[in-house]
């Protein structure tokens, strides 16, 4: 039983992967270039918009949307407070979703490959704590997936790693939804307040990301 129960996770993983492709590809509209508006356009054109909105948020990684595009089309479809909160949640399930299938595909299966890459990867996450993933997420210029991607190899708890990005996806789909519901109602003053805090975001995001990784216990009792 111990060895079906990953066997099976793994055969789940590889199914959603491949369903999450074929469902991308039969809903993205053929040659669309993705923008705000288009993306508007296309997710309203849904029956039940805000599921709609929520399942392709989901489906994002798949889509290949870069996800600012992605919350500030909400805040155009729905304003600011409903959008960040559909964007929230698609975003929250969308990092569990890569998360999941990351972590049940199975570190034996990629470290043999990746080796010291991996063991890296891990303590980098590690000496900087879920505050660091918070604020990677938070940051609006950072790739979400390849950060839960990174997460989902290392060995951190899947519940650090679920606090940290909803906390950090909060103020970043908050910032992006009131920047595409201004621009979407033609407030320039309001458009312009966001992409001010939207920067301010990035600088402070930046620096933090900068910042040296904490030493680990074993770092600490070296001589």
């Amino acid at each position: 039983m111990n060895r079906a129960s990953p066997m099976l996770k793994r055969a789940i993983a590889l199914l959603l992967i491949g369903s999450g492709i074929a469902i991308s590809a039969a809903i993205r509209p053929e040659g669309i270039e993705w923008s705000a508006d288009n993306l508007r356009d296309w997710v309203s054109q849904w029956p039940l918009a805000p599921l709609a909105f929520t399942a392709i948020v989901v489906l994002r990684p798949f889509l290949l949307v870069p996800s600012a595009l992605m919350m500030a089309a909400g805040g155009a479809l729905f304003g600011t407070v409903a959008g960040a909160f559909y964007g929230v949640i698609g975003g929250a399930l969308s990092a569990l979703f890569t998360f999941w299938i990351v972590r049940s595909l199975g570190r034996d299966v990629v470290e043999p490959r990746l080796g010291a890459r991996l063991q890296s990867v891990d303590a980098y996450l590690k000496g900087r704590g879920t505050t660091w993933i918070a604020a990677y997420t938070a940051f609006p210029a950072t790739p979400l997936t390849i950060g839960q991607i990174a997460c989902g190899l290392s060995s951190m708890p899947a519940s650090r790693f679920a606090l940290a990005s909803i906390a950090g996806l909060i103020p970043r789909t908050a910032l992006l939804a009131w920047f595409g519901a201004a621009l979407v109602e033609a407030n320039w003053l309001r458009a312009s307040m966001a992409l001010l805090l939207i920067a301010l975001a990035i600088l402070i995001g930046w620096r933090v990301l900068r910042k040296p990784a904490r030493p680990t216990p074993e770092e600490r009792a070296a001589p």
